[in-house]
């Protein structure tokens, strides 16, 4: 029996095919098995993870939210993460399990002591949903001048009052008080107040 060469690369072809099929199918596999872990991460390193976990096919979630302080230079935005030190990854256990905590940045996947503990997926889900494009989580809105509040610390805890004017460069807000049934114009720190 001769083998020729046109039949031998065609059985070759074959096999990488039904190799390539093999490959493909376990991926879709891999894919329906994968759960969302929280992964703790080396301190301010949550974005260098994040990045090196992407480039390992690694899906990850990082929620992030703009903070705004106030100082004598006026207002500055600063993002940081929502969970400082901790981000989601959607992976397939054990198989990415050493791709994970290898990757730079990670210090280990949040488990039991002996397992990671895969997240119910509603809880990654509603902060998806609450977030931008790009993790940005939405904080609740701004109070506006008429808003009631509640003073939620400091010396006038649990007092309501009503926002009388808007926030200074010192980041504190004008609140009209009622102070023994007169109306009094009080300074408090904004991030002392909340909605009522």
């Amino acid at each position: 029996m001769n083998i020729t060469f046109n039949q031998t690369v065609r059985g070759v072809t074959k096999a990488n095919r039904m190799q390539t099929i093999e490959t493909h199918s376990r991926c879709e596999a891999l894919r329906n098995l994968r759960r969302w872990y929280v992964v703790y991460t080396k301190p301010r390193s949550e974005d260098i993870a994040e990045e090196h976990l992407e480039r390992k096919d690694i899906h990850v979630f990082l929620p992030k939210i703009r903070e705004c302080r106030y100082s004598s230079k006026g207002e500055e935005t600063k993002i940081r993460p929502l969970f400082p030190s901790y981000l989601f990854a959607h992976m397939a256990y054990p198989d990415d399990y050493y791709t994970v905590i290898w990757a730079k940045g990670v210090k280990r996947i949040v488990g039991d002591g002996t397992e990671p503990i895969p997240l119910d997926d509603s809880v990654v889900d509603f902060f998806q949903k609450h977030s931008e494009e790009k993790g940005f989580i939405q904080p609740s809105p701004r109070l506006q001048i008429g808003d009631t509040v509640r003073v939620r610390n400091g010396p006038l805890e649990g007092l309501i009052g009503i926002i009388d004017g808007s926030i200074d460069e010192k980041g504190r807000i004008k609140v009209l008080m009622d102070f023994l049934k007169e109306g009094t114009r009080v300074e408090i720190p904004f991030s002392y107040l909340e909605r009522h």
